[in-house]
């Protein structure tokens, strides 16, 4: 039986290269971040193909899925840091609702699972973070 392939988005975030560390030894890891320096430590640590891509931009997704064969795709990509979300209101609803819901529309054709993973770095008083994580995780 042969090694699955999974594609970690968001591998330069503190859950993505936890799961790159645990995951390498079972499955074909590929690493995908927007963090250039972050990645390529991912790929130092973990010696992995990885992706310098923005997750948001679905066609580019389906092609890295297509071209490396990505049984699944674990999501860890988010915008968490509350600053950053009030600050920006329209990316942090482009990356943590929209950006999953069209990865999750693309791949519906497909036989590729996926996963979403969120962390609990949130502050209860912070609306915009707890509504696009309690929108996707449903």
């Amino acid at each position: 039986m042969s090694k699955g392939n999974i594609l970690i988005i968001g591998s330069a975030g503190s859950l993505g290269r936890e799961l790159c560390k645990r995951l390498k030894e079972k499955y074909s890891i590929f690493a995908l971040d927007v963090n250039e320096n972050d990645l390529a430590h991912v790929f130092r640590l973990h010696s992995v193909p990885v992706f310098l891509e923005d997750f948001t931009n679905t066609n580019k997704i389906m092609d890295i899925v297509k071209n490396n064969k990505i049984d699944i795709i674990i999501n860890c990509a988010a915008m968490k840091h509350v600053k950053s979300c009030e600050e920006d209101v329209e990316k942090a609803i482009r990356v943590n609702i929209l950006g999953n819901i069209n990865l999750i529309n693309s791949i519906k054709k497909t036989r590729v699972g996926f996963i979403y993973i969120s962390t609990d770095k949130l502050l209860l008083s912070n609306l915009l973070i707890m509504l696009s994580k309690k929108i996707i995780t449903r």
